[in-house]
């Protein structure tokens, strides 16, 4: 995130009147993550400037001021569906922090003045009331831009990651490995998946854990992987 659009963003935080947090003590741990802890004044200040970014983008399409008491899916409001998503989403932030050194992900001396000089526009553009309603100290400020930073940069590397090579061969094989291993028949997008985690499980430490998602049947594909191994085997 630039500077420029960090501080605008921050900019318009003050119309926010989202509820939740904002009744506990700012210090009140509301989320863990491991051994990282979430205060109340953080997720406050990510409730705000998450309403402030719904106003500024969607208000005009969603009933303007008073989109919040608007239904969105399931019977519940705009303004209940968004408040569940918030600690999910601290959460997720705090488990990608701790993740950093897998990744070689680092805050950069311009990712860090970045973050000081938006926190320090932010104080200078509000009065002491208004900051106190949305938990905006410099440390909440700080930690908020700190924690978005870095899922931003988290995930640009997990993707980087991810995209990689497997050949037909190696999707087979894989198909064929779980098929017969596990009685899993995956589609054979996800053998892909399952022929890279082959690739790199042998490489990772025994504290860690791979996901895979398999998607689709597999078993619609048989034919298609027989004739690959050379049968003459049709649907």
């Amino acid at each position: 995130m630039k500077k420029r659009a960090l501080i605008l963003a921050l900019a318009g935080i003050m119309a926010a009147s989202l509820t939740g947090c904002g009744s506990l003590k700012d210090d009140a741990v509301v989320v863990k993550a491991g051994d990282e802890e979430i205060t109340a004044g953080v997720a406050n200040f990510y409730a705000r400037y998450t309403q402030a970014q719904y106003e500024t983008y969607f208000a005009s399409y969603f009933g303007g001021d008073d989109m919040w008491t608007k239904n969105a899916s399931d019977g519940k409001t705009y303004e209940e569906s968004i408040k569940e998503t918030l600690l999910d989403d601290l959460k997720n932030m705090a488990l990608l922090e701790k993740h950093m050194k897998d990744y070689d992900v680092k805050l950069t001396k311009a990712d860090k003045k970045a973050i000081n000089d938006a926190a320090e526009e932010f104080d200078k553009a509000n009065s002491q009331k208004k900051k106190d309603k949305v938990s905006g100290s410099e440390e909440n400020v700080k930690r908020v831009m700190t924690l978005m930073v870095i899922e931003q940069k988290m995930r640009s590397a997990i993707v980087a990651e991810a995209n990689v090579n497997v050949t037909d061969e190696e999707a087979v094989e894989a198909f064929e490995y779980l098929s017969r291993t596990e009685g899993i028949i995956p589609a054979i997008e996800s053998a892909h998946a399952v022929a890279y985690a082959k690739k790199i499980v042998p490489q990772m430490r025994k504290d860690q854990i791979v996901v895979i998602t398999i998607s689709g049947r597999g078993d619609k594909d048989c034919a298609a992987i027989a004739r690959y191994r050379g049968e003459d085997i049709h649907e």
